[in-house]
Order: C-alpha cells, then structure tokens, then sequence
C-alpha cells in the first residue's frame, strides 16, 4: 500500500493528467469524487478531490482558474483531506408570504 506521502508526490508529478483525464486517474485506482469551479463565471478558486481506493486515502488538488488561462496548476497545491459531515442551514422564503 502507497502512504499519503507517495501519493501527494504522484499527484504533484502528474498534476495535469490527475487534473483532467478520468482514465489517467482510473490505471492508478482513484476516482474524483468531490470539484468545485474551474469554469467561466464560477469565480478564481477551483479544486478536485481524489480518492485513491486501496487506500483509502483522500488527496485535494487546489489551484486557481482564469478565463483567459483557464486552470493554473503550476502554483496549485497538493495534500490530504478527510470526509467530514457537516450541518448546514439555509433560510427559505415561508409559504403563503
């Protein structure tokens, strides 16, 4: 089994294909499973989450989108994460008002 070490490193090594090709991250056992942003109008921030299964061993890709670059990932950052469940509260407009 690979340490979170090795996969920071793998990720940091291959940034562009764990990034962007499904099937790169498919031959190395991981899958996205959680992104954000990284399209026009969806503001600077962008990042992917990548399960490595055997592992079980989350790794966040932080970078920064530009429309007229698209995603940066020469200053993105690299490193573990972990689920957390949490609470949310939203407000709704009360019916009949």
């Amino acid at each position: 089994m690979r340490t979170s070490e090795e996969l920071i490193k793998l990720v940091e090594e291959n940034i562009n294909e764990f990034y962007f090709e499904d099937s790169f991250k498919e031959t190395h056992g991981a899958e996205e499973v959680d992104s954000e942003g990284g399209y026009e109008g969806e503001g600077e921030y962008c990042h992917k989450v990548i399960l490595f299964k055997e592992e079980n061993i989350f790794i966040k890709i932080q970078a920064s989108y530009y429309s007229y670059e698209g995603v940066e990932l020469d200053y993105a950052e690299v490193y573990e994460v972990e689920p957390r469940e949490v609470v949310v509260t939203q407000y709704f407009k009360k019916d009949g008002k």
